[in-house]
């Protein structure tokens, strides 16, 4: 495959001076858990402009703090809790105010969110000749399980005249956190170092907060989950021979008894590494949450590592360009840095093109917005109609640390070659059982069992949603599909099979979201069995 181009601290002050509200940067509120987000987020109508404790302006670096706010269905907030990486930097009240609530099918629901106060220290000015790397924005690393209090590291973060973070590397606090504090740091936002008025490399030491989920101590109204077991995943053998590392981001429901449900990779960095991941995450056990003392279901989101101590970190994606590219893009999608693959998928071989031996490499074009997510794809190349729109719905699902254009993140327009082989090295591999399978449906007279004869009703454990297709035209805000797929002995979906769309792009689209599902195995008599279902699929763009 080719790719181009703490609980908030009353703390009486008295009389010590404040700093200005102009060092300090108050960021957008954001959804603490990243998925499963309501239909419409919380809002807060009134900002309170901050004064800080004059005492800020003895730091030589960043501070931060994190602010989490619990928001009733009502508006009311119901729990304020705040980590901060300097003691001066104490925050008496949330300084959101009046909150609209969030909404879920028109209904106030519940809602975690939080924002960021991120305060630059006298030698980051936002003007003036020179200047170290300003702090602008932040991105939490995701907490280890172990870790039950708020605990801070240091990392020093070299950044180049763009504003990109190139090298991360913790110099104090705890080694178990260090690989998690980097990677976390490199996704960071800075305003570059200015030496005579000119942007220049820089560098900058910057405390990494992580700070738990658990609510506990909050007067008993909510604790999270707890680890009881926690199965560690087995390295793919090829992935391990090859150096390849990689993360695979998993959201799933923590049941009342504490066990795994509905566990579906939200993002992966190679599709290579999330069968071992759900696989582990599937056999963990949890005390559930608890509210007001009584369990009940919780949604989680955990990144899974994959890394090879000792050896140099290598990724399956690796776009690059070169000035010749560059000079012949329209002038809104040129770039300094290229956009790089954060989350990627697997394929889906059209079972029409396998049954006749069909292959051939498809090219899609693509734009990449701001915020790293496909914006609009084209098929550019396609001998074959099925083989390029099963690339293109397999590209609508990558993900992308965007582009960026003087320190800005920016639109980017890349080509994404996918070559389908039946037989060899492809993008868009056949499994071993699909084969199996495929020879069996070729057979004359060859019969699934049907539902009615198995133990127990099909039971999905992992189901990704689906992406609305970016094809399908804007005045189109619903669809339908129906496919037909086997779920194999090991509770594997194979094959499959568009049965109708009201738009292609539906259908492909639906195709490509079945392919990662997964059910409990199937069996007849206690024996593991092949089934073959059919599913109806919905799409709403809202």
């Amino acid at each position: 495959m080719g790719l181009r181009s703490s609980w908030i601290a009353v703390m009486v002050l008295g009389a010590v001076g404040r700093v200005v509200a102009q060092d300090l940067v108050v960021t957008e509120l954001e959804w603490v858990n990243g998925e499963d987000a309501p239909d419409v987020m919380p809002v807060a109508t009134k900002r309170i402009t901050p004064s800080l404790p004059v005492q800020l302006e003895r730091l030589n670096q960043p501070a931060y703090g994190e602010a989490r706010l619990l928001v009733q269905p009502d508006g009311q907030v119901g729990l304020v809790r705040f980590a901060q990486s300097s003691v001066w930097l104490v925050q008496e009240t949330s300084l959101l105010k009046d909150f609209s609530p969030a909404l879920r099918d028109g209904k106030g629901v519940w809602s975690s969110v939080r924002y960021f106060l991120v305060y630059n220290p006298p030698s980051a000015p936002v003007t003036g000749p020179n200047a170290t790397p300003r702090l602008l924005g932040i991105v939490p690393p995701p907490v280890p399980e172990d870790i039950q209090k708020d605990v801070q590291v240091t990392v020093k973060a070299q950044v180049d005249e763009t504003g990109r973070v190139t090298a991360a590397t913790q110099v104090a606090g705890d080694p178990a956190c260090a690989m998690a504090a980097e990677r976390a740091v490199r996704r960071w936002t800075f305003a570059p170092a200015r030496q005579d008025g000119r942007p220049v490399p820089g560098e900058v030491e910057v405390p990494v907060l992580f700070v738990p989920d658990s609510l506990a101590g909050s007067e008993g109204r909510y604790e999270a989950p707890r680890v009881l077991t926690q199965a560690r995943p087995i390295y793919p053998f090829g992935l391990r021979r090859a150096g390849m590392a990689g993360e695979v981001v998993l959201s799933f429901l923590i049941s009342v008894e504490g066990r795994v449900r509905s566990a579906e990779v939200v993002r992966s960095s190679h599709p290579g590494f999330d069968e071992a991941a759900l696989e582990a995450v599937l056999q963990w056990t949890f005390r559930p949450g608890l509210k007001e003392g009584k369990p009940v279901e919780t949604r989680m989101r955990v990144p899974i590592m994959f890394q090879i101590e000792g050896e140099e970190e290598r990724s399956a994606y690796k776009i690059t360009t070169n000035k010749k590219i560059q000079a012949g893009l329209p002038p809104e999608f040129r770039f300094d840095h290229a956009p790089q693959v954060k989350g990627a998928v697997l394929g889906v071989y059209p079972l029409a093109a396998l049954r006749e031996n069909k292959g051939g490499t498809m090219t899609v074009h693509l734009v990449i917005d701001e915020k790293g997510q496909v914006a609009s794809t084209r098929i550019a190349k396609s001998p074959r109609d099925d083989l390029g729109r099963a690339a293109q719905a397999m590209i609508e699902c990558f993900e992308f640390i965007p582009a960026s254009r003087e320190g800005k993140p920016t639109t980017a327009l890349l080509r994404f070659d996918v070559r389908f082989s039946p037989v060899g090295v492809g993008d868009v591999p056949v499994s071993v059982s699909a084969e199996r399978l495929l020879r069996q449906v070729k057979k004359s007279g060859f019969k699934f069992p049907s539902p009615g004869d198995l133990d127990a009703p099909i039971e999905a454990v992992s189901q990704r949603k689906p992406r609305f297709p970016r094809d399908v035209p804007d005045e189109v805000n619903s669809g339908r599909a129906v496919l037909e797929f086997i779920i194999d002995e090991r509770g594997l979906t194979q094959l499959p099979v568009i049965v109708s769309s009201t738009h292609e792009a539906f259908g492909y689209a639906a195709a490509q979201a079945v392919s990662s599902w997964r059910f409990r195995p199937p069996t007849v008599n206690g024996r593991p069995v092949s089934i073959q279902v059919r599913l109806p699929m919905n799409f709403d763009r809202r």
